[in-house]
């Protein structure tokens, strides 16, 4: 029994330092994400206000605040300072952060699709191909995610022990979410750079200090 009783303690003192790290990886992603939209509010206010709404502005936007309230979510659901909180609020909570990832991932690559557009000179029959593309995309995980997060609802609890929410088994379609969105990206990664190589073949040169941006940030972003 010593044996036994020794792997169990070890198998709680692991999860409890698994526990520690995500808070304090939680606390930090917050920090530095306020942080970062502090330090670059100056540019923001200059650059990008004055700007004519679109829907790229819409996206930058609307995936900042999805951030934040994950963010705030996950921080606040891993607190050790609160109350107990409920399976209900595990549930809520791992709704929310679902969809939220989602939708931020969809802003996200719509940014990625409007950029491959640029790239590939605004032509209309290039856009209307990459909305397809982008439709079947998310139309794709959609349906992954919905039935991803309704087989969490069996397998979710609060753990009194660690004051935190968690899963007793994933589901099993957990990591195919990510497959049409990797798809998409890659395809959009692969358009950046057969682009790049053609401008450098024609002319020895990436072209703009603009299209240089937007090489070398459309290749930051896949890897």
């Amino acid at each position: 029994m010593d044996g036994v009783e020794s792997e169990l303690i070890r198998e709680i003192v692991g999860v409890g330092e698994h526990v520690a790290l995500t808070r304090w990886a939680s606390a930090i992603a917050l920090t530095i994400f306020v942080w970062d939209n502090l330090l670059t509010l100056g540019d923001e206010v200059y650059f990008i206000w004055p700007k004519k709404w679109s829907s790229v502005k819409v996206c930058t936007y609307g995936n900042r605040i999805l951030c934040f309230v994950a963010l705030v979510l996950n921080t606040l659901q891993l607190d050790t300072t609160h109350r107990n909180f409920t399976y209900e609020f595990c549930a809520a909570y791992f709704h929310i952060a679902g969809y939220f990832a989602y939708a931020s991932f969809a802003l996200c690559n719509w940014i990625l699709l409007v950029r491959a557009h640029a790239l590939l000179g605004g032509k209309r029959n290039h856009f209307v191909w990459l909305c397809s593309l982008f439709a079947v995309a998310y139309a794709g995980t959609a349906v992954l995610v919905v039935i991803a997060t309704l087989g969490l609802q069996s397998q979710l609890y609060y753990s009194d022990v660690f004051k935190a929410c968690g899963i007793r088994e994933l589901p099993y379609l957990m990591p195919f979410l990510w497959i049409p969105a990797g798809i998409f990206e890659t395809i959009v990664f692969t358009i950046t750079v057969t682009k790049v190589y053609r401008s450098f073949q024609l002319s020895r040169c990436l072209g703009s200090d603009l299209f240089m941006v937007l090489y070398r940030d459309g290749v930051a972003y896949y890897l």
